[in-house]
């Protein structure tokens, strides 16, 4: 009783300790910060272009006027389907951006397919351009794209889908998105063009974003061991980004790999290709986001990126490459070692491959342990019976030898060489 006691102590004092631990700090390097903070700071109406029209209140003076309401993007709302066989997303053309992201292998606690896309709070979008400049950013993120199609399903005998979705403003704004699909694949390619020679004076800064819903509500508990949130992978570093933390934006430049926002079993991560200057972590409305700043040059910028957005099973992750697996967190104690949790994972993961459950698979997982361990164990049960027999006699050379230790120390090894026993080997 006692030892059970103990034991739940020391579990819920080291859950409580873990939960105190934080990542490492963010590496903070000067930027656009403030250029990019106002230009998400003001509504689509006010960062709408001077150019777009308005309507005027009636000459009549004795008549009330009443102002009505401008959409200054208007046009109708397209959403692209894209079914891949492991994911569903749906694609909006106002933006490009993603509103849906469905995993229909998975469901949440309430029986729902997973969804990677919680938004309800009306937040910057899944994969939304922004810019340094709250018109352009406007144009970005509320005007409508052209998309070359509005349904994608693939198969065996379709495995690759290529959506295009253009852009041609009125302020000379131009952009081309494009998203390359493969059949059961949680990665897709995507490419960004955007060219503005009429505000080549402007000096344009582009990023794209993932929002804090791009981990999906999976449960309502709370988990205070493995961290939920921003994440970024740079200079061989994974660096953890609470809100809380956030006081300023942050710039990760060097060995980028990833920006990622997850939780614990699902996340998805921007990778870096070609045209990338940074990784970027900001907050808006006390929520964290990541994304990757584009190189520009004259307000034009041309890049590619990987997007994964799926399952952390290790397997994947490591076949995925570009240092994936590093989203898997351990915790505290299996991040130290690593080596040692990877492998009982994987002895899991095909357990569960066989039997579909994870009680089962724990169960035949440490019957193996056992096994290997068995003659360690036999030998130490050997060596604590031998220390029983031995016992009486070691009383009688402690009662006898009390004043002079180093004669007891030597009769006592003498007595276990003569029983051959091992005095450590119950501590194996």
């Amino acid at each position: 009783m006692l030892a059970f006691v103990l034991s739940l102590a020391v579990f819920v004092g080291w859950g409580y300790f873990l939960a105190q631990i934080q990542g490492p700090p963010p590496v903070k390097e000067p930027g656009m910060e403030d250029s990019f903070e106002s230009a998400r700071s003001l509504p689509p109406e006010s960062r709408a272009p001077g150019s777009m029209p308005s309507v005027s209140a009636p000459s009549e003076p004795t008549q009330p006027t009443t102002q009505v309401p401008v959409d200054p993007f208007p046009g109708k709302e397209v959403l692209i389907q894209v079914s891949t066989g492991k994911t569903h997303f749906v694609i909006s053309n106002r933006g490009g951006v993603i509103k849906q992201l469905q995993l229909p292998r998975f469901n949440d606690d309430s029986g729902e397919i997973i969804d990677l896309i919680d938004n309800p709070d009306h937040l910057t979008p899944a994969l939304a351009l922004r810019a340094n400049d709250p018109e352009v950013t406007a144009i970005l993120q509320h005007a409508h794209y052209e998309p070359s199609t509005t349904s994608i399903v693939l198969n065996e005998h379709n495995p690759e889908g290529r959506l295009t979705m253009t852009l041609n403003h009125s302020s000379g704004l131009q952009v081309t998105r494009t998203y390359v699909f493969h059949f059961n694949d949680y990665m897709v390619e995507m490419g960004i063009q955007i060219s503005a020679a009429a505000m080549a004076s402007r000096n344009l800064q582009y990023q794209v974003v993932l929002g804090p819903g791009m981990g999906g509500k999976i449960s309502s508990q709370t988990d205070y061991i493995v961290f939920s949130g921003a994440t970024v992978f740079a200079n061989n570093e994974r660096i953890e980004n609470p809100p809380e933390d956030i006081t300023s934006t942050s710039y990760f430049k060097g060995d980028l790999q990833w920006v990622s926002f997850q939780n614990k079993y699902f996340g998805s991560a921007l990778i870096p290709q070609q045209g990338t200057k940074s990784g970027v972590v900001f907050k808006e409305k006390d929520q964290a986001f990541v994304g990757l700043e584009l190189e520009s040059v004259q307000s034009a910028a041309s890049a590619q990126h990987l997007f994964y957005a799926g399952t952390k099973e290790l397997e994947i992750l490591e076949d995925k490459g570009h240092k994936l697996v590093r989203m898997i967190d351990y915790g505290w104690f299996g991040n130290k070692f690593a080596f040692l949790v990877k492998p009982l994972l994987k002895v899991l993961a095909y357990f569960y491959g066989i039997t579909g459950n994870y009680g089962w698979s724990i169960i035949f997982m440490t019957c193996i342990i056992k096994l290997l361990f068995f003659p360690l164990t036999h030998k130490s049960f050997k060596s604590m019976k031998g220390m029983q027999k031995v016992q009486p006699y070691v009383k009688i050379i402690q009662e006898r030898n009390k004043d002079d230790r180093k004669k007891m120390n030597e009769e006592m090894m003498e007595l276990y060489k003569k029983h051959k026993v091992n005095p450590v080997g119950g501590c194996l």
